[in-house]
């Protein structure tokens, strides 16, 4: 997993972070998102902000165990402990803190720094520079410890190099989201697409990582179904090739190596697409019958998963 240079990376997450600021620059705070419902561009800031500020301090911190978000608050800011964080402090675990608590903590960030009539409280030009405030440091706290830094990280090896994949996919599909808004054409570069879909292929499939997505991802176990994502745009064909199967135990994601996929018996459902155009679908921005991907095989099967893989 998580083959694209780490600096490139790093490059990614402060260049789309600059397209969001340009975006937001043209919009304003007040405008609806209709990919994330119920957002709108304002809320939207807060969340990256409040994103790329936790992920920053793990990364500073080195830590070696989960830091809710309580802990990685900038100076100044307060918060009252959830009861999930409260478990999850208490006990040294991920999994006290609930998909709920999560949802809840990103709405009372938005309440701290929004005014009463729910606005953000800053000219637009300051609330651009605060969310380039925390991408820069993101990104400083990514190449001052090099992609192999320990530091716990929501699933699979313990290093650096998770979070300029996670920040990079998290910065890319939010701006996808301002260019959906303004009727743009999205486009994400071919690597760092396909480092997002592998990340997330993965994550959903990695138990550590549940409290972070919607409870109806429990409801993705299986008899054995499987699916099949293929980017047709991948420079090396190994690369663009995911086959995820619905066990009894939940979901198992595997890369397998181009022979295997021809030889091996057909996907359930198979999805075939550039990469960005699979993240998109993957990540719910776009619907299937709006999508350029070509869909083969059992087609209610990807509904099904469209319905039940979020965050």
């Amino acid at each position: 997993m998580y083959e694209y240079e780490h600096d490139r990376l790093c490059d990614d997450i402060l260049a789309d972070t600059d397209l969001i600021g340009e975006a937001l620059t043209v919009l304003g705070p007040d405008r609806a998102v209709p990919s994330c419902p119920g957002w709108t561009t304002g809320r939207m800031l807060i969340h990256l902000h409040q994103a790329l500020s936790w992920g920053a301090t793990i990364v500073e911190k080195r830590a070696t165990e989960f830091l809710p978000p309580s802990a990685t608050e900038e100076p100044g800011e307060e918060h009252a402990e959830t009861p999930g964080e409260a478990h999850a402090r208490t006990h040294g675990e991920t999994h006290g803190e609930t998909h709920g608590d999560w949802t809840r903590r990103v709405d009372s960030l938005a309440h701290q720094v929004s005014d009463s009539d729910g606005s953000l409280g800053r000219d637009t030009a300051s609330q651009v520079s605060w969310l380039r405030a925390a991408a820069e440091r993101m990104v400083t706290a990514l190449r001052e410890a090099g992609p192999h830094a320990t530091v716990w990280t929501t699933f699979g090896a313990q290093e650096a190099r998770f979070w300029s994949s996670w920040a990079a996919a998290e910065v890319a599909v939010h701006r996808a989201d301002l260019d959906l808004v303004r009727g743009r054409r999205v486009r994400i570069d071919t690597g760092t697409a396909l480092d997002a879909v592998d990340l997330w292929l993965h994550a959903i499939a990695a138990p550590s990582a549940a409290m972070f997505f919607d409870p109806r991802l429990a409801e993705m176990r299986g008899r054995g179904e499987t699916f099949g994502f293929r980017a047709v745009d991948a420079p090396d064909p190994a690369r663009g090739l995911w086959r995820v199967t619905r066990t009894p135990e939940g979901l198992l994601t595997e890369r397998p190596a181009p022979d295997r996929w021809a030889s091996d018996t057909s996907p359930s459902v198979t999805v075939h697409g550039t990469a960005d155009e699979l993240l998109l679908l993957l990540k719910r921005r776009t619907r299937v019958e709006s999508s350029p991907v070509t869909v083969s095989g059992e087609s209610q099967l990807l509904d099904h998963w469209l319905d039940h893989v979020l965050t």
